[in-house]
């Protein structure tokens, strides 16, 4: 009896194991595939121009409803229940909807997650050689290059390097050190979007836009890395410096 017991254990151990490698996977396509495959398409339609596409204003939805996603379909249908307590088999919390309730559950959730997608899709800031674009679903604002009264260099909490531009209406964008995907000519920008910034900031800077930055020691000291140091560097250099 012993014997079956612990083959029946490792066999559970086994299992669960495949069960938490099934989930990792999952959590990665959920929250990570989906927006790789989303830029895919922006790139795509935008034929390749050299630009950044920001989806960092609605990401942090999408991650909470992938998050939800899983969590609701799992307490569905698992017999185990949530947060099982299996060193003494107890089950967890188990759902004891009927089973048609759970399956219009289940669908009302996946209708949910499908529409942040599109609104992952369709909400983002771009910047691309003929300016700067706000685009929210069905409404589109552009700017050009002349719309922009300055910018600002900061560091971000996690030390890396963030750049905001200001319109002259008031807007705000922020691109550099934000989550975004972008497309550049390598042959043109060796180190891709860190050059590309450092080639914006002079076309500004020949726009008479100024770049401001309050305290150039406190921005040095919030950026982990040399690095970065060395990019923020490289932007105030060509720059028109306002404190």
């Amino acid at each position: 009896m012993q014997i079956k017991e612990k083959a029946l254990d490792a066999k559970g151990c086994f299992g669960n194991l495949i069960f938490l490698g099934g989930v990792i996977v999952l959590v990665l396509l959920l929250i990570f595939g989906v927006p790789v495959f989303v830029d895919y398409l922006h790139m795509k339609q935008m034929e390749k121009r050299i630009n950044y596409v920001c989806n960092s204003p609605v990401a942090i939805v999408y991650v909470i409803m992938a998050l939800h996603v899983m969590i609701t379909l799992y307490w569905l249908f698992s017999k185990q229940g949530l947060f099982p307590d299996r060193m003494h088999r107890e089950q967890g919390l188990v759902c004891r909807l009927p089973k048609k309730i759970r399956v219009v559950v289940a669908l009302v959730t996946m209708a949910l997650y499908l529409g942040t997608i599109g609104l992952y899709a369709a909400c983002y800031d771009q910047i691309d050689d003929n300016g700067l674009g706000r685009y929210r679903l069905w409404r589109q604002t552009r700017y050009a290059y002349t719309d922009v009264a300055c910018y600002q260099l900061y560091a971000k909490l996690d030390g890396t390097l963030g750049i905001q531009f200001r319109m002259k209406d008031g807007s705000k964008f922020e691109y550099y050190g934000n989550i975004s995907s972008y497309d550049i000519d390598e042959s043109q920008y060796p180190n891709e979007e860190d050059d590309y910034v450092v080639e914006l900031a002079k076309n500004l800077t020949a726009l008479g836009v100024p770049c401001k930055v309050a305290n150039e020691k406190r921005l040095y000291k919030g950026l982990t890395y040399d690095y970065w140091d060395d990019v923020a560097e490289k932007i105030l250099a060509v720059s028109n410096v306002q404190k």
